[in-house]
């Protein structure tokens, strides 16, 4: 059954495509869910940089560059990125949830902010290289299955 065409319209308006990857209600939520743990778990880098209680296993320096002591001021500066990917995933989750066009670019910026993190922090972020890239890659995905499924020659 096809959606109505105001409905179709106000979705296209938001930058939701229908529900090829992330449009969809379900794959829409899990997505939501995904980026607001994601973010989260950024707190736990954030609190070992700044060595706030226990760390959850996450060293409080990182592994590259070598040499950098805890609570240095690049350390610190560091552990404020953490910080900063963390509410940049929470805000791209909520745009998500509201239907914001926007949340895909501040998606991508937290991503790659958050890789070189979590490159830094090798040793204890092997997971979120994996994840960070996922993301940046079903985004590059979502945006290039949009751009093909449109008619030739219509308004981007």
């Amino acid at each position: 059954m096809r959606a109505q065409p105001e409905r179709e319209a106000k979705r296209r308006a938001h930058g939701v495509n229908g529900g090829l990857i992330v449009g969809g209600g379900l794959w829409r939520w899990l997505v939501v869910a995904l980026l607001m743990v994601h973010g989260l778990i950024h707190m736990m880098g954030f609190s070992a940089a700044w060595r706030l209680g226990g760390s959850g296993g996450v060293a409080s320096v990182p592994t590259f560059p070598a040499g950098l002591t805890a609570g240095s001021p690049i350390v610190l500066a560091l552990g404020v990125l953490w910080l900063v990917s963390m509410a940049a995933f929470l805000f791209a989750a909520a745009g998500l949830a509201l239907h914001m066009a926007w949340w895909k670019g501040v998606a991508a910026g937290a991503a790659a902010l958050s890789l070189v993190l979590c490159v830094a922090w090798w040793n204890d972020a092997v997971a979120g290289v994996i994840i960070n890239a996922a993301i940046l890659a079903g985004l590059a995905i979502q945006a290039w299955a949009t751009r093909a499924r449109q008619p030739k020659g219509s308004p981007k």
